[in-house]
């Protein structure tokens, strides 16, 4: 590599090395830096180094990473933010496969820690799928990856040479090899074509709002319509708004996001509504390479609102070839007073705060002054009863009825509103009535297959009714639709060590440390599998560091204090037992779990009988750890068969 193409790759190689912080970095920045078209760049680069121009940024990224691991005290997080590969699930993947170690692997053992094959970080070769030249299916190089030095040091004559001799040697015996594999090849069937699963998948990303702030609602709404109609569209994988709405404002890359988001397209848009007009703008982006596919701009006045985003849904259906899953067109309403008075009453429905949920109630109420016949604002009034009653706003079991009665009503007006079936699930599951929360889930996924949360809430009624095994499938899809979720990730790694599929919670759990290490949720989640798995010490390393992070949330304790006593430290233990009333009837569940810990059967088995006749039980009763050795006892057979368990 001499002359023009030395200089090239060196020019090249400079400008990504200065702007690897830069979120701005895109192959469309290389093309203008470099004078030259994508064409060219791809050609030059690939033949030059055998790497597409992702991988080669890549290796640049990756070794400059190497050296500041090497070299500094930065934090691993900082590295990574350093070399622009800020989410760490891809900075630890992507470094393992370069270099053979993770970053905090090689951080606590040293460059000598390194396998012997991946001893030279210059001459690692990236074996990924090349998303811009992919290999066609059997070819010899699917087999064979020859590692590619990127600027070798010029060598003294007789090394060259020998160098030259040893490469005419490797290039006979790969002619030979070839050939061989060529023969392979034509005497077997064709491989399966590479798997085209990122290529339909989509995440739409927040819109942004270029009016007034007292119309967020509503961009808020036109994204969430528009993310619902492409999540019905067969065959397409449509990222869940919890993990999609954490790029609002975000300076990441398109390849960044797509990365992080493992899909093949970007959907952007914003939103301005200036007096009585209105006006959205649309892009769609390829992840791969950074190419807009489509744009458009969709003006009127604002009272055409529904004609234009019922336009505007079907076009973007149209660029992505998905025809939808419905066989009729989802109802909605006619009135834009009604529609907009849901469109607040929903916003304020995320929050779960007491207080806005009932003022979500009465915005719901308001739509429906407009609407009598209005199907989503009925399921969210549903959905806002089933909160008050799950988050312990309230102890009054008729708000669980008053829920049934309006996702009925929503049902009645829309028999495929399948927002409508996740709430009647969660109520019914709220009431123990099993068999009827496992049909309207059913619904639920029958007419949203892509709804993340349905997805997630089915997995957690089968772990209930101690199906652990099948509530893994629901919830590794909800996983790949709202993968920054923590959750989902920490719902995931618990119904997989309830199944008793260790391998894969533990897989769960690392992959999402650093990604989730500053959640409750996720350590909690390591303190439970900890303790499905008899690890009390490490169960109580875990539970210790969940209460840390959420001091409030007491319903921990009882967990950790298990633990503690179960490696015989039983002082606070005791002290807990003493200090907490018999009322309300959780608490008599939360002393059960602390006397199972003191292996107090007479006690633990009093307290979570009395709980249960008192209307309380613990959803996950059947497969918590610390009632395992009490299953075959009378009592506690009677407390599942009175609540449908048996």
């Amino acid at each position: 590599m001499i002359g023009a193409d030395r200089a090239f790759l060196d020019k090249l190689t400079h400008y990504i090395e200065v702007s690897l912080e830069d979120p701005s970095l895109s192959i469309d920045s290389l093309c203008r830096q470099m004078g030259v078209s994508r064409t060219q760049l791809h050609r030059l680069v690939k033949e030059q180094t055998d790497l597409s121009t992702t991988h080669f940024i890549r290796k640049i990224r990756l070794d400059k990473a190497y050296q500041l691991l090497t070299t500094t005290d930065l934090r691993i997080a900082e590295v990574g933010d350093r070399v622009g590969l800020d989410n760490p699930q891809n900075f630890s993947k992507y470094f393992t496969q370069q270099f053979g170690i993770s970053p905090s692997g090689l951080r606590r053992k040293g460059p000598d820690a390194i396998p012997e094959s991946f001893a030279n970080p210059e001459t690692i070769a990236d074996t990924s799928p090349d998303p811009e030249t992919p290999t066609p299916a059997g070819h010899a190089s699917d087999i064979l990856t020859v590692a590619t030095p990127v600027l070798p040091a010029k060598q003294p004559l007789a090394s060259r040479i020998t160098s030259r001799r040893f490469w005419w040697a490797g290039l006979m015996l790969l002619a030979g090899l070839g050939g061989w594999l060529v023969y392979q090849f034509l005497a077997q069937p064709p491989a399966a074509a590479p798997s085209t699963a990122n290529r339909n998948s989509v995440a739409v990303l927040p819109f942004r709002n270029m009016g007034p702030a007292d119309t967020d609602y509503l961009v808020d709404g036109i994204m969430d319509d528009l993310h619902t109609e492409l999540s019905l569209a067969a065959g397409l994988k449509v990222i869940a708004r919890t993990s999609s709405d954490q790029y609002k404002d975000a300076r990441k890359t398109v390849w960044q996001i797509g990365d992080e988001l493992q899909v093949g397209h970007l959907l952007k848009g914003s939103v301005l509504k200036n007096g009585d007009r209105l006006q959205v703008k649309l892009e769609l982006l390829r992840t791969r390479d950074d190419i807009r596919l489509w744009s458009k701009t969709y003006e009127g006045a604002y009272n055409d609102l529904f004609r234009i985003t019922s336009r505007m849904n079907q076009e973007v259906l149209q660029q992505l070839s998905r025809p939808t899953n419905r066989a009729t067109p989802r109802r909605h309403t006619t009135s834009l007073a009604a529609y907009n008075a849901m469109l607040q009453g929903r916003q304020l429905l995320t929050t779960r705060s007491e207080a806005n949920i009932r003022a979500s109630l009465v915005k719901l109420d308001e739509a429906l002054t407009h609407d009598p016949d209005y199907a989503d604002a009925y399921a969210y009034k549903a959905s806002g009863y089933e909160l008050l009653g799950n988050l312990g706003y309230t102890t009054d079991q008729a708000i669980y009825q008053q829920g049934l009665q309006y996702a009925r009503q929503a049902l009645q007006l829309d028999s495929t509103n399948s927002l409508a079936y996740g709430a009647l699930g969660s109520l019914y599951g709220d009431l123990h009535q099993w068999q009827q929360a496992d049909a309207a889930f059913r619904q639920a996924l029958r007419y949203n297959p892509n709804d993340a949360q349905a997805n997630y809430w089915y997995s957690l009624l089968l772990r209930a009714l101690g199906r652990p095994a099948e509530a893994i499938s629901y919830s590794t899809k909800a996983l790949e639709l709202d993968p920054l979720g923590p959750v989902i990730a920490a719902g995931h790694a618990l119904n997989c060590a309830y199944a008793g599929r260790f391998d894969l919670a533990d897989q769960c759990l690392d992959s999402n440390r650093l990604l989730f290490n500053d959640s409750f949720l996720y350590h909690f989640a390591r303190g439970l599998c900890a303790m499905i798995k008899s690890d009390y010490r490490l169960g109580e390393t875990a539970m210790q560091h969940a209460i840390q992070l959420n001091p409030q949330y007491t319903n921990h304790v009882p967990s950790l204090l298990y633990c503690e006593a179960r490696q015989g430290k039983t002082d606070r233990a005791r002290a807990y037992l003493a200090d907490t009333p018999d009322t309300p009837a959780r608490n008599l569940y939360l002393k059960a779990v602390v006397y199972a810990g003191l292996n107090d059967r007479a006690n633990c088995l009093r307290s979570l009988k009395q709980a249960a006749d008192e209307g309380y039980i613990y959803k996950d009763l059947l497969l918590f750890p610390p009632f395992r050795p009490y299953h075959r006892d009378p009592v506690f057979q009677d407390i599942l068969r009175r609540y449908g368990l048996r």
